[in-house]
């Protein structure tokens, strides 16, 4: 773990006067240019640094549209550049694009749920609602340096790694108050949850500004998930160098109160010239007609 800054000796009234005018913003609204000047200047007060190391596995999800599969690995990586209208995400807009995951912690050996927990509103499905996902396993091929944010103390108390990194972080800018309010700042905005999307501007300038330094990737706990372990937001440069793919698998799932209950229908990691070479999946990982009646009878859902 380290320190990374673009100017280590701050210029705390460049910082100070952007966070004052950045706490200020009205994020309901396109912002100014000045605005996301003063959003990119809060890298000045310096970025927080870990190393994912190699062989570790980053876990993706994307939803399906009804029940037909991604034919080609591009369609389960990064998305192109300008897919439409301008829209701000917690990382990026769709001006810069980057690849989202998911990855684990001692309390979370099942990243795949944190990453669909995030494409997925719960709350929005009926009991008995049936989607279909893609889950997609990513090999490091080599280490991934990542820029660390949102470690709000009201969001980690169930990661034993994110309380870790919090208390070093807080140790290397204890002789630094004014970048620490700026990291304090940052970690309650990173840690909400938006229904305008261009209330994630400032994270969205911010990450992009991040993304500047010398790093593959920007970390942080699953907000939709309880914190319980980490989100990842790769740029697609280091997407294509650092990261391999390992394997796929169409997923058929279904709200069952507060909870996903999921199966593989076909799955492979086999590849051939960018497509992928399904197979079906086997009984032990499938959801049978049957176990969905007894699901539903289970939990009386009609």
């Amino acid at each position: 773990m380290g320190w990374v800054s673009t100017d280590m000796n701050i210029n705390e009234e460049l910082v100070k006067d952007a966070l004052h005018k950045v706490s200020g913003i009205d994020k309901s609204k396109p912002l100014h240019k000045s605005e996301i000047e003063a959003i990119q200047n809060l890298t000045q007060a310096g970025v927080f640094n870990i190393e994912i190391p190699e062989n570790r596995i980053i876990d993706r999800v994307r939803l399906n549209k009804g029940s037909v599969p991604f034919k080609n690995i591009h369609e389960i990586s990064y998305p192109p550049v300008g897919m439409g209208d301008i829209e701000f995400q917690r990382m990026n807009s769709n001006n810069s694009p980057l690849f989202y995951g998911a990855v684990s912690s001692p309390e979370m050996r099942q990243p795949h749920i944190a990453a669909l927990s995030e494409v997925v509103s719960y709350d929005s499905l009926k009991d008995g609602a049936v989607f279909y996902a893609t889950h997609s396993q990513w090999l490091c091929i080599e280490p991934l340096r990542c820029a660390v944010v949102g470690l709000s103390e009201n969001l980690i108390e169930n990661n034993s790694n994110a309380i870790s990194m919090k208390s070093i972080q807080d140790e290397l800018l204890h002789s630094n108050p004014i970048a620490k309010k700026v990291h304090n700042f940052l970690a309650e905005e990173f840690s909400r949850v938006y229904t305008n999307h261009l209330e994630y501007q400032v994270t969205s300038y911010y990450a992009q500004k991040t993304l500047d330094f010398p790093i593959d990737a920007i970390i942080y706990p699953t907000v939709k998930g309880d914190g319980v372990t980490f989100c990842i937001a790769v740029r697609p440069q280091s997407v294509d160098k650092k990261l391999a793919l390992r394997a796929v698998g169409l997923m058929k799932c279904i709200k069952v109160q507060k909870d996903i209950i999921g199966g593989y229908d076909i799955g492979s990691d086999q590849f051939k010239k960018g497509v992928i070479l399904y197979e079906d999946a086997p009984p032990s990982a499938r959801l049978s007609n049957l176990d969905v009646q007894e699901l539903f009878k289970k939990h009386g859902i009609s």
